[in-house]
């Protein structure tokens, strides 16, 4: 009788609280393969050259040097503007075209899948006026006359 009543509250206990035993085993059998997975992977790493190593660092690159680029060009706005401006001037020359196939390129490495809705190419007229967006943009920094600092005498008394 008491087995009974004591079996039916070990019971309901684990199924309020959980069975920490049966836990404690099941993150062990995790851990272990866990462990049993990364040896594989070191293992495999052992008969590899050096061509492997190689390419397996420049794809190692790719993601890195992408964020790098994204935060250069937020330090360049707040270094240098003027700069700034004229390079993303001299991006709209580059076409659709190109845009698309780096659209893919990073998309197949970040893992997106991105349709290109259109292409087209990049007229004379627009050419011209991006030269002419640079030029006066590069007017507006020959324009700025270095800055002086001043020293105003200080009143005694």
């Amino acid at each position: 009788m008491w087995s009974g009543i004591l079996d039916g509250g070990r019971k309901l206990w684990s199924s309020i609280f959980g069975n920490t035993e049966n836990e404690q085993a099941r993150k062990h059998q995790e851990n272990l393969a866990a462990g049993k997975r990364f040896e594989a992977e070191w293992r495999a790493i052992q008969g590899r050259t050096w061509f492997d190593s190689l390419v397996d660092g420049i794809n190692r690159l790719i993601r890195p040097s992408l964020v790098i680029s994204v935060l250069a060009l937020f330090w360049l706005v707040a270094v240098d503007p003027i700069q700034f401006a004229v390079v993303m001037q001299g991006m709209k020359l580059i076409p659709q075209e190109l845009w698309a196939v780096l659209a893919a390129i990073v998309s197949f490495y970040l893992g997106t899948r991105n349709g290109v809705k259109r292409m087209t190419s990049v007229s004379p007229d627009k050419v011209e006026k991006v030269v002419a967006n640079i030029e006066r943009i590069r007017t507006l920094n020959e324009d700025k006359e270095p800055r002086r600092a001043t020293a105003t005498p200080r009143a005694k008394g």
